[in-house]
């Protein structure tokens, strides 16, 4: 009975025996070799005819495929830089409104409230989002 012991053994072996003798490998390779390069020569023209054609289609392929990844990307840069401007333009006009209704109501606060100024801070903070923090 084979155990996988002799199998490593004798596949070590051969190896071994295959460094030693690696021409004989080499001298039978190349009458192989030149046999399959050389047989039968009337189809070999069709096929190097349909290995060109094959290239061909597989070069238009590639060509295909990269012009339609550039004009992809084309297309999200401009999508991205249409959406950036509207988000611009959104904020922009909000920060603008946005700061008009602050300073409308920090005048109408500073207008009724002169002299109370803890009440004008605490509202201002309100106003404007921010926490006010006691030093004691």
């Amino acid at each position: 009975m084979l155990t996988w012991t002799t199998v490593k053994v004798f596949f070590k072996k051969f190896w071994a025996w295959c460094k030693k003798y690696w021409q004989l490998f080499v001298g039978m390779a190349v009458p192989i070799l030149l046999w399959a390069i050389t047989r039968d020569r009337n189809k070999s023209p069709e096929m190097l005819d349909r290995v060109i054609k094959d290239h061909e289609k597989e070069i238009d392929a590639i060509e295909r495929s990269y012009e339609l990844e550039r004009l992809q990307k084309e297309r999200a840069k401009k999508r991205y830089e249409d959406i950036v401007s509207k988000i611009e333009a959104r904020s922009d006009a909000a920060l603008i409104q946005l700061d008009k209704k602050k300073k409308d109501a920090i005048k109408k606060l500073l207008e009724d409230n002169p002299e109370n100024s803890e009440n004008v801070t605490n509202k201002l903070a309100e106003i404007l989002g921010f926490e006010v923090i006691l030093d004691d």
